[in-house]
């Protein structure tokens, strides 16, 4: 192959994702929804969980409970600061935290997200169903009549 010029300039671009391949809002809030807490400690880590809500002070982290960010529910990630009536997702959140507008720069807060929170959650069971399941074994194991003797 001497002298032989290759030339791959029409190559696919190999950096830039498929369309199929790139993060949508819905899905990143879906996999910080996913990692939640940890979301809300990594940017404001002088909150605090009250009542099943996060409360910290304000969006540059001071103590107190100005800012509340809903846990669990249909309101999941959803936002908002008392004192000054901001509010929003969770995607907001985090750009309001890095002085970042969601609406224009949505690049640069997936940049700034750590890149094992952008992997799809692990499918975790869901936990009264993994009770009910346990409690029927044990009754099965239990209306079963064991029988302990040895036999010489």
């Amino acid at each position: 192959m001497t002298g032989a010029w290759v030339d791959f300039n029409d190559a696919p671009d190999q950096i830039r994702p498929k369309p199929e391949e790139r993060l949508t809002s819905d899905d990143l809030k879906e996999r910080l929804h996913g990692r939640l807490r940890e979301v809300l400690y990594h940017l404001l880590p002088n909150g605090k969980i009250r009542n099943g809500k996060f409360v910290v002070g304000d969006i540059q982290g001071s103590k107190g409970d100005s800012l509340c960010v809903e846990l669990s529910g249909a309101k999941i990630g959803m936002w908002h600061d008392f004192a000054t009536g901001d509010g929003g997702d969770i995607l907001s959140l985090w750009g309001a935290v890095h002085g970042l507008d969601p609406r224009y720069r949505f690049p640069d807060i997936v940049s700034a997200v750590p890149g094992e929170w952008l992997e799809p959650t692990p499918w975790l069971p869901d936990t009264d169903a993994v009770r009910a399941a346990y409690v029927d074994h044990l009754r099965a194991r239990l209306a079963t009549p064991q029988r302990w003797w040895v036999t010489a």
